[in-house]
């Protein structure tokens, strides 16, 4: 398995980018539940706003590295990396490289890296407005050639849960979220039976919560600065653990900042793929 890294964000919008929205859209129109509620794209004017109020559109910025590191102690995928690849206001597209046991048990080790689309939107199910910027995204997985074993058009397979932003600190730099994904990934496009059986999925999703920090702070004392604005209890056993994720992820963390270094262009072939 190789690492990757991302370029520069192209202008205008390629065939994949135009798919991409239109079926964003069209998902939305079959995905509403109380608790899962998908809004339709917003010019935020949230410039006027405290930096700490959270923001997941301008955290999941284009050529971004996060690190995360899970808190639910009986999770088996411990920590990951997302390689944000592309973002525009109403969804963002990225890769995630977790490190933690395979399903067939085993050592902690790196795990396949799966390419996944966020669509932003309002976690509360208030009216939408112009000065409340999205804290949420619902996650779909992508169609990947490379573990398919051939080339195919990309296209969202299913959809995995929802990701709420709760907390940001002052420059943006590190984020507490909460994460509601179902043991099994449901169908991108569910039909009639399956929306009819959406609240059993609410039901059977677990919830756990993570703490997410942008590769520009993974220092000891920027980390402890961060976690001390998100009101982390225990800010020296978090420091240590994002550090030891940190080491168990640097191939990803270290190429994503040096694009020269690139073996693979994975936003073009995410982009350009027909």
């Amino acid at each position: 398995m190789y690492p990757y890294c991302t370029t520069g964000v192209s202008s205008g919008h390629s065939h994949f980018q135009r798919t991409a929205i239109m079926t964003s859209v069209r998902l939305s129109s079959l995905l509403v539940t109380p608790i899962l509620i998908s809004v339709f794209p917003l010019s935020m004017g949230d410039e006027n706003l405290p930096a700490t109020v959270p923001n997941v559109t301008k955290f999941m910025e284009a050529d971004t590295t996060i690190l995360i590191l899970r808190l639910d102690t009986t999770s088996h995928h411990i920590c990951a990396v997302d390689t944000v690849l592309d973002t525009t206001d109403i969804r963002t597209l990225f890769s995630r490289n977790d490190y933690g046991i395979p399903r067939t048990k085993g050592a902690a080790r790196i795990l396949p890296r799966e390419n996944l689309h966020g669509n932003f939107k309002l976690s509360t199910a208030s009216t939408p407005r112009d000065d409340v910027p999205f804290d949420a995204m619902d996650v779909y997985r992508l169609s990947d050639s490379k573990t398919t074993g051939r080339r195919s058009s990309t296209s969202l397979t299913c959809f995995l849960g929802t990701e709420v932003m709760l907390s940001q600190s002052s420059d943006g730099e590190c984020a507490k979220f909460l994460v509601k994904y179902a043991t099994q990934c449901r169908p991108a496009e569910p039909t009639a039976p399956l929306r009819e059986s959406l609240e059993d999925w609410i039901r059977e999703s677990k919830v756990t919560y993570e703490l997410r920090v942008k590769s520009s702070s993974l220092e000891n004392e920027k980390l402890r600065s961060c976690l001390a604005q998100l009101s982390e209890s225990d800010i020296a056993g978090r420091v240590s653990a994002l550090l030891q994720c940190k080491d168990n992820l640097k191939t990803f963390l270290v190429v994503a900042s040096n694009k020269n270094g690139c073996l693979i262009n994975e936003k073009e072939v995410l982009l350009n793929r027909h």
